[in-house]
Order: structure tokens, then sequence, then C-alpha cells
């Protein structure tokens, strides 16, 4: 069943900045102007408010988008000094190794994460996918199992054990759990592209549904 899999070895995502444009400011005429304005934006925030870690955070994020690897680290880096208690910050630093390619690094970061915030559940889920990466089947429940013990709605984290048990060939729980994902988020598309190429495969007629 590994066909079924999409191409995501970068599993975890980047959220997209949004900057409102006032009325007296430059106009983006094409994405490399756009992209210009929404790192002004940064900027200024930044010089006007130096300990805001959501900001260093939003930068770092713009950062990795543009694959400016040293830059995003600096700046998530700098937002962790600034917030060490925050687990999010930690994930956000994993995705920026993953994307480097040093596996070693993220998961280090994810074991801080967790550590400093044992109940986040995107840090847990965040860990369990870094693991499903490297195949390793038994550290992916566990952390899946964990995130969804502090709370069961948790649409992700069906989706991601459905990866796995794919993975491991187990299709019957694989489509329990995307059941699982798609009733708690009925607009779930990846959940319910997977579903749909599982169904088609048994010839069953709901597939097309």
């Amino acid at each position: 069943m590994r066909n079924l899999i999409p191409a995501w070895l970068l599993l975890l995502f980047i959220a997209f900045l949004s900057c409102n444009r006032g009325a007296g400011e430059f106009k983006p005429k094409n994405a490399a102007d756009s992209a210009r304005l929404v790192l002004e934006q940064l900027n200024r925030k930044i010089s006007g408010d130096a300990e805001n870690p959501a900001l260093y955070q939003a930068r770092s994020d713009f950062y990795l988008k543009d694959l400016q690897f040293d830059n995003a680290l600096k700046d998530i880096n700098r937002a962790i000094s600034l917030q060490p208690k925050n687990a999010d910050l930690y994930v956000t630093c994993a995705e920026i190794y993953l994307q480097m390619g040093q596996v070693e690094n993220a998961r280090e970061v994810m074991v801080k994460g967790i550590t400093v915030d044992p109940q986040s559940r995107k840090a847990l889920l965040s860990m369990a996918r870094l693991n499903l990466v490297i195949r390793d089947y038994p550290r992916t429940f566990e952390y899946i199992h964990k995130a969804l013990a502090i709370n069961s709605v948790y649409p992700e984290a069906y989706y991601s054990r459905a990866l796995a048990y794919l993975e491991t060939g187990d299709t019957n729980k694989a489509v329990s759990d995307l059941l699982k994902a798609v009733d708690q988020n009925q607009g779930y598309y990846d959940a319910l592209v997977q579903l749909g190429e599982l169904y088609s495969l048994r010839k069953d007629k709901i597939a097309a549904d």
C-alpha cells in the first residue's frame, strides 16, 4: 500500500503569513515585491517590539518559505529564548531542521518541546510525524496515542495514524482512522482522498462519494 502514501517527507506544515497593507504603503506588482513588502513589515514590527516572540516566529516562517534556513533558525531560536515554555516554537524549529534534512536535530528539538509542555498535542503529533518519516512505527503510534489521550478530537492525529497503518499494511485500521478524521473534520481533503483510493481498490461504490 506504499503507493497510496503521498510524497510528504516534509510533513509538518508552514503557516502562510498574512500582513495587512496600509493605505500609503508600497503596492506589490509581483511575487518578489510582495515578499519584500512582507519582510519589510515584519522588520518594522520587530524594531518596534523587539521582545515579542510571535514576531520572530512569523519572520522565521517567512524565511523558511524562502528557504533561508540560517535566518529562519536564528529567528526561531530568538523566539525560544524569549518564550522557552512555548512548545509551538520548538515545533517550528523542528520543521526547519526537517527541511534541512537534519532529522536528529529535529528530534532533539522536539524532545525539548515535549519536555517543557508534555500536554502539547501539537508537539506530540509533530514527534509522531517525525518518527513516521523515519519509519519508526512503534514510536509513531506511541506519540499519537499520547496526543489522543489528552483529547480524542484531533483529526490530524487520526490521519497520521492512518498513514502509519497503511505503511505497515493494516488497511482496515487505516480506513477506520480515516473515517474518524473525516467525521471530526468533514472537509479534510487529504483524508477524503486516501479514503477514496482505498475504497476504489476494494471496488466499493462509496469511492466516488
